[in-house]
Order: structure tokens, then sequence, then C-alpha cells
């Protein structure tokens, strides 16, 4: 009797398990079914063709987004059951990040933001490599007016080294005739004679030629050497002040041509990436802007029908958003009732052989 008890007395528990996780799931499929209904689903669509129907609808419309925006997209999946779907609502959202990414407009985006961002560099590029170039010319410019033209210091040059041979031959000369008219007179001291030790011709004597000889040395003074080496200093020194500023212009030359070379070759690329034939330095600038304000321009369209592609986007993922939070809690709570049923059916046939053995107890 106590045994048949015991299985009684666990039917009836299980009888209540029963019934109070049926109510839980009914309350929460009524409540899922509401909020359903809030996301205007109907009670036609809260069953496994209904959520296979909804992925159909987003199917067509990534279908229809990817053709219009030129994306390779594979269709989804159909939705059989419901453990299927969160992996289909993934492959959802993978599908939108491909058309957001791989679109005509994304691409065009792409290419029209390089040419916008070659054209600035190229821009920076030139004025830099100009404003090299004019800093040069300006002070080559500079010197041109403190020193004059080229031509015009090379020919100085020449005359100035002229001034310094003649002076330097004049130096040399008076040493030269200096040395000669003392040693002659040194000659005569020791040495008395009717002839001129020089030129070797007749004397009146040697004490009047000694005299001659010391009045003619009186009249070529180390004043008058140190006056002509002074002068040969002077004119070397400008000499070297010539040859510097002629090296300085010659670096200034080769640093313009280089510069030119520079321009030039940036002048080339922005040629090439406008395209024509040739563009003249003093428009380069004007030819770039041009471009920079057109292709800008050009972006600002392709803005417009990105950001239509995004409100088309968001709308897909708005229903996705909608099946998730509205049909799908409908569905598994319904699916949950069912198995609750299946078990409890089987559950009862297991009871109604507990009862059998229990009366057989008694």
């Amino acid at each position: 009797i106590k045994a048949a008890g015991a299985r009684r007395e666990n039917i009836r528990a299980a009888q209540q398990d029963h019934e109070s996780k049926e109510a839980l799931l009914l309350k929460q499929r009524d409540e899922a079914q509401q909020h359903a209904r809030e996301y205007r689903f109907r009670s036609k669509d809260f069953n496994i063709v209904g959520l296979k129907n909804a992925f159909a609808g987003i199917n067509e419309q990534l279908a229809a987004l990817a053709a219009k925006y030129e994306v390779d997209l594979k269709p989804l999946p159909e939705c059989t059951n419901i453990d299927n779907a969160e992996a289909i609502s993934e492959q959802v959202a993978t599908a939108l990040s491909r058309i957001r990414s791989d679109s005509n407009l994304q691409r065009k985006l792409t290419e029209i933001d390089g040419k916008l961002s070659h054209y600035r560099s190229l821009k920076g590029n030139f004025e830099k490599e100009h404003g090299k170039l004019t800093d040069l010319c300006q002070q080559r410019d500079a010197w041109l007016e403190d020193q004059g033209k080229p031509e015009d210091m090379e020919a100085r040059r020449k005359q100035v080294d002229q001034n310094v041979t003649a002076a330097r031959a004049t130096l040399k000369a008076a040493g030269e005739l200096r040395q000669l008219l003392a040693d002659s007179r040194q000659y005569l001291e020791h040495s008395p004679s009717d002839n001129c030790p020089v030129c070797e011709q007749s004397i009146a004597s040697s004490a009047s030629l000694i005299a001659d000889l010391s009045a003619r040395l009186d009249d070529i003074t180390t004043d008058d050497a140190a006056a002509l080496e002074k002068q040969v200093q002077e004119l070397q020194g400008e000499i070297d002040s010539i040859d510097k500023t002629l090296e300085n212009i010659s670096k200034v030359r080769d640093s313009l041509k280089e510069a030119q070379s520079t321009v030039d070759e940036v002048r080339g690329q922005v040629v090439e990436a406008l395209g024509g034939t040739g563009i003249p330095e003093g428009k380069v600038i004007n030819r770039l802007d041009e471009a920079i304000v057109a292709t800008s321009k050009d972006r600002e369209e392709l803005v417009r029908g990105a950001c239509a592609i995004e409100e088309n986007l968001s709308k897909v993922e708005a229903e996705d958003r909608r099946i998730n939070t509205g049909l799908i809690p409908v569905i598994r709570r319904r699916a949950e009732l069912a198995k609750l049923e299946d078990d409890w059916k089987k559950a009862k046939d297991a009871h109604a052989a507990d009862e059998e053995a229990a009366a057989q107890l008694e």
C-alpha cells in the first residue's frame, strides 16, 4: 500500500510540475505574441513557415541591393528550423557588410579619395619645391644687384689680375735695382775704379759715383716697396673676393638647375595626373585647385549615393532586428510548448503504467 501511495504521489508531483511549466510557457508565449504583433506580425506568421518567409523577404531585399550596387552575393539559405535562425541572421549581417565595402559606389568613392589625396600631395610638393626655386632666384637676383653681372665681375677680375702682375713686376724691378745699386756702391767702396762696375764706362771718380749711387738708393726707399706690397695685397684681396662671389653665384646656379629640375619633375607628375600635354609652371597650382574643386564635387555626389545605400541597408538591418526581436521569440516559445506537450505525452504513458502497477500493489 505504501509503495502504491508513493507511485501515485510521484504522478501527482509530475502533474503539478508539468502544469506549472505549461502555465509559465503559455504566459511567455502570449507575451511574445503580443510583442510580435507590436512589430506588425500576425498569427499566421507564428510558425516556422512564417519565419522562413520573413527571412526570404530579407533575401530578396539583399539580392536587389547586390544587383543595384554590383556586389557578388550568395543567397541566404532557407530557414527550415528555429535553430538555424541565429546563423542566418549572422549571414545577413555579413551580407550587409559586404555590400557596404564592395558596392560600386564605395569603389568609386575609394578611387576618388585616392585622387583627391594625390592631387593635394602634388600641390603640397609643388608649392614646396617651387618655393625653394623662388628663394634661390631671389638670392641670385640680390647678389647680382649687389655685385653686378658675373660677366662684369669676370672682366674686373681680369683687369685686377693684370694690375697685380704689373705691381709685382714693378716691385721686383725696384728690388733688383736697389740690390744692383747697393752692390755697385759696396764694390766701389772696397775697390775704387775709374770704370763703372755695371756698364764699365769711364767715370770721373769712384767717390763721385759712390755719391751718385747713394743718392739714387735714397730715392728708392723701403716705404715705396711697402706701398707696392700693400697694393699687391689689396688687389689680391679683391681677386679673392670676386672669386668667392663667382663661386657662390655658381653654386646658386647649380642649385637653381637642380631646383628647376625638381619643379619640372613634379610638374610632369601633375600633367600625368590631370591629363593633357603640358601645363605652364605658373598655372600648375590653379590647375590643381580646379581639379580638387571638381573632384570634391564628384565626391559629394558619391557621398549622397553612399548615404542612400546606408539608408537601404538600415532598412534591411531593421527588418532583421524585427524578426529577431518580434517573431523568433514567439516561435521559440511555441516550440518549447510543443516539446513540453510531447514530453508530457510520453510521461503520461509512463504514469499510466505506474498507476496500473500501484493498483496491483493494493
